[in-house]
C-alpha cells in the first residue's frame, strides 16, 4: 500500500509518500494580517488551540508567529495523516508541544502522546513552516526542487 499527501501555500508545494502506514504533510507561509498584532491574530484561533498551546504562545514564546505556525502545521499534518478533515476534527484535542530550538514537535491527542512521528522545519529563509506526520518511523530524505524542473522530469519519465 502507498499512502501520499500534498499541501501547498504561496510558492511552495510539499508532497510526501510512504509504503508503511500513513502520512500527512502541511506547509504554511508565516504571515499575519497587517491590521493585527501577532497575538491578536493568534487569538482568532482560540477554538482550535489547546489551553497549553495558547498559554505558551501568549506568555512564553519568543517567536510567537513562527511557533503558532509550527503548531498549526503539526495539527494539519496529523489530521491529514489519519484521513480526517480539519473541519470535522476537534483541534483542541490535539496539543502540540514544541521542542526548542526548532526541534520536532511532540504531539498529544486527548492528553496521550501520539504514536505518530513528526518532522518540522522552515523553508525560504524561514518564511514558510512545514510539518510531516507519519504513522511509522520515518526512513526518509527531505529535498527541495524547482517545481517546473520536477514537472519536466516527471513528464519525460512518463513518456
Amino acid at each position: 500500500m502507498v499512502d501520499f499527501n500534498i499541501s501547498h501555500d504561496g510558492d511552495w508545494v510539499i508532497a510526501g509518500y510512504t509504503t508503511q502506514g500513513f502520512i500527512g504533510v502541511d506547509i504554511a507561509k508565516i504571515s499575519c494580517p497587517a491590521n493585527m498584532t501577532d497575538i491578536d491574530y493568534i487569538k482568532e484561533f482560540v477554538y482550535q488551540l489547546s489551553i497549553k498551546e495558547m498559554d505558551y504562545l501568549v506568555n512564553s514564546s519568543q517567536q510567537t508567529l513562527l511557533d503558532f505556525y509550527r503548531i498549526w502545521t503539526a495539527k494539519e499534518a496529523y489530521v491529514k495523516a489519519i484521513g480526517a478533515g480539519i473541519a470535522e476534527f476537534d483541534l483542541c484535542s490535539i496539543s502540540v508541544h514544541l521542542v526548542q530550538p526548532a526541534g520536532n514537535p511532540r504531539v498529544y491527542i486527548n492528553g496521550k502522546e501520539s504514536e505518530f512521528y513528526f518532522k518540522s522545519g522552515t523553508l525560504d529563509a524561514e518564511d514558510y513552516v512545514y510539518c510531516i506526520a507519519t504513522s511509522s518511523e520515518p526512513n526518509c530524505a527531505f529535498s527541495t526542487t524547482d517545481l517546473l524542473d520536477f514537472i519536466e522530469s516527471s513528464h519525460r519519465t512518463a513518456i
